[in-house]
């Protein structure tokens, strides 16, 4: 969030739903950049009103860098202004003063319009130990079939389907249950302790699904490996 002031900052995080979204703010560009590269956040929430920040070209360059919806405000409501920040590269403008429930609506329609799906195309996955074919519904560990729910598998195939890349408790809630569980965490919690049980070599130090705390999970890919000698593809 790229707001003017640290007063601005806290009156517009607080307009937002602590339990759904983690902010993180900037007062300049500078910092606002140095946030995009280092966070990689799944929005940004830009004032136009902030001094010397020429907005637009801003708008392009963080496009660039990332690909992230912008969500951008200002007091300004000159058709001509709106139009070509939204040519910039912004997803959505917003004219201030903003209200709570207008906020939260357009920046969870620009997250929903990003949020990755499960692909037509769904990949397989085998590392030796882990094997994970989502066309045929079948997982093996260790060479044996494993017997998963509907709901464990679709939270499963998701994640792999996106392995490697951190996703959101909002994306996976949206993408496995729906979006009207968006506020109910404890089904992902829940659900990944499941799968931890079945798939990980130990569940209490997992290896393939790896917490991002306060944020959500990822599938981290391993290198090939059996059993207790699989190590992070990632060291």
């Amino acid at each position: 969030m790229l707001e003017q002031g640290e007063k601005t900052q806290r009156s517009l995080a607080e307009l937002l739903d602590p339990n759904t979204y983690l902010v993180f703010s900037a007062s300049n560009r500078a910092t606002a950049l140095r946030q995009l590269y280092l966070r990689r956040p799944d929005l940004v929430l830009l004032d136009l009103d902030v001094p010397e920040l020429d907005g637009w070209a801003l708008i392009r360059q963080m496009v660039e860098i990332i690909d992230v919806p912008i969500v951008a405000c200002s007091s300004y409501a000159d058709e001509e202004y709106i139009v070509e920040t939204l040519d910039a590269g912004a997803v959505d403008y917003l004219v201030k003063p903003i209200r709570s429930s207008m906020l939260n609506a357009h920046i969870h329609a620009a997250l929903r319009y990003r949020s990755p799906a499960i692909p037509d195309e769904l990949p397989a996955y085998n590392d030796g130990y882990l094997q994970i074919d989502i066309e045929r519904y079948q997982v093996m560990v260790g060479g044996t079939p494993i017997r998963l729910s509907s709901t464990e598998f679709k939270l499963l195939a998701y994640l792999v389907t996106h392995a490697d890349r951190v996703l959101t408790f909002n994306q996976i809630l949206e993408n496995v249950w729906g979006w009207e569980y968006r506020d109910n965490r404890d089904y992902v919690y829940t659900y990944m302790g499941y799968l931890r049980q079945k798939i990980e070599v130990d569940p209490k130090q997992p290896l393939y699904l790896m917490t991002e705390h306060g944020i959500g999970y990822q599938f981290v890919k391993q290198r090939y490996a059996t059993g207790h000698d699989l190590k992070p593809a990632h060291p």
